[in-house]
């Protein structure tokens, strides 16, 4: 004989359905009612894991902070979080196994987590076995994103801990930098600067986070302008999308080698070569290596476009049917001015293009593709370019490095020294 093991008011239901004849057991209601009560968890995942994946896609950047030792001594400054070093949430994130978070010190009995083996990350999430791209959030707090899908979702009830532990289970390629050398917008800094001081005060604070988190959703639709552009131009129609920008002129110090650290030379005034890169997305990605006595202006990044739509007429690409997209930085020395607006417009109206347009990132959120183009070169050069005495050298280092770069739409790469530029603003000022 089986036994069977069930409550008494399931074994009075089995009993009955014998009873009766029946030809199947009644239906367990506990299996049914079981994804009802689930339904609430897996929603709140669902939410905490669409937050994450808009602070990954909008805030989180990949450029890495590189200290080239052989550079000059330039005076850096290094953002951080207070009270970073108690997050030990943050700490855990950052870390590649898994890890005990201790309690703080002088906290008594109370802890914080002391055991999470039951957090586990799989296998087609973690960094070093997933093809996910690492990237790195301001230094910062966890409990402050935290803060901000609580306020964005008030009606959601979503526990700290289990935030932290989606966090760690889904998104283990999402971190946090202990210090950056990248600048910080200043209205980024006033408003968690305000969330900080409005501890006391819930109503303010909410509506303080509530701004923050439009701000940050402000530059992400930025961002997606210039992502679309991107996209067409990879297609090879009839938008094209090219970011312009220059490189830190620290790393390209002449002479450049471990010696000029010394104490008889670290204080020679050493000349710098401007590097600057063109991104043509689809296309091609041309960097110009020039001395210091020539002048980062206008004149200079018009000769540098115009090089670069005469290596795109050469390529056979139809500019006279194409539409320009010029992504720039938020300086208004080169491209943010009117003398460079001038030569997009005379280039539409001789029907060289058949339009343009010069947009910005907003300042402080303006890192884009081309600056982690700029991280990888400068890994580089550290590692293949110890010494130089001559621009030359700097840019054979770079043809070197333009020959191995895993760049599957830009086939085409240049690397050429500018010597001289045009005065294009006198030329727009004798037109007139």
């Amino acid at each position: 004989m089986r036994r069977v093991c069930a409550g008494s008011g399931r074994f009075k239901r089995l009993r009955k359905a014998v009873e009766e004849g029946n030809s199947s057991p009644p239906v367990d209601l506990r299996y049914l009612r079981r994804p009802l009560a689930r339904l609430d968890a897996e929603s709140c995942r669902a939410r905490i894991t669409s937050f994450l994946e808009e602070i990954y896609q909008s805030v989180a950047e990949n450029l890495p902070d590189v200290k080239d030792s052989t550079a000059d001594d330039v005076e850096l400054t290094l953002h951080t979080a207070d009270g970073i070093e108690e997050d030990q949430y943050t700490v855990a994130l950052s870390e590649d196994a898994l890890v005990s978070v201790p309690a703080p010190p002088g906290s008594g009995k109370k802890r914080i987590r002391t055991s999470i083996k039951s957090v586990k990350i799989s296998d087609d999430r973690h960094p070093s076995k997933s093809m996910l791209e690492i990237r790195w959030l301001p230094p910062g707090r966890i409990i402050d994103y935290w803060n901000q899908l609580r306020a964005a979702h008030p009606s959601e009830k979503v526990a700290f801990s289990y935030f932290w532990k989606v966090w760690y289970e889904e998104y283990p390629h999402l971190k946090f930098r202990c210090e950056s050398s990248h600048s910080v917008r200043s209205t980024c800094v006033r408003h968690r600067a305000l969330i900080k001081g409005l501890g006391s005060h819930l109503n303010a604070r909410t509506a303080q986070i509530l701004k923050y988190t439009e701000h940050l959703r402000m530059q992400y639709r930025d961002r997606q302008i210039y992502w679309s552009d991107r996209g067409q131009s990879r297609l090879r129609g009839s938008v094209i999308s090219v970011i312009i920008d220059s490189m830190d002129q620290a790393k390209f110090a002449l002479p450049r080698g471990s010696a000029m650290k010394s104490k008889d030379l670290s204080g020679l005034n050493r000349p710098k070569c401007h590097i600057t890169a063109a991104l043509v997305h689809g296309h091609c990605l041309l960097i110009t290596v020039s001395d210091q006595d020539i002048q980062k202006s206008s004149s200079t990044m018009i000769d540098i476009l115009a090089h670069t739509l005469t290596m795109l007429q050469l390529r056979g690409v139809p500019l006279s049917a194409c539409t320009l997209k010029v992504q720039a930085d938020n300086t208004v020395r080169e491209m943010k001015n009117n003398p460079f607006c001038r030569f997009l417009g005379s280039m539409v109206a001789h029907s060289k293009l058949a339009s343009a347009s010069l947009t910005n990132l907003v300042s402080g959120h303006s890192h884009e593709d081309i600056d982690q183009v700029f991280g990888q070169l400068a890994q580089w050069l550290i590692k293949t370019c110890r010494t130089a005495e001559c621009p030359t050298d700097f840019t054979q280092a770079i043809d070197a490095w333009l020959a191995q770069l895993p760049r599957p739409h830009e086939k085409g790469r240049h690397c050429v020294r500018l010597s001289c530029v045009r005065d294009w603003i006198f030329a727009f000022n004798q037109s007139d």
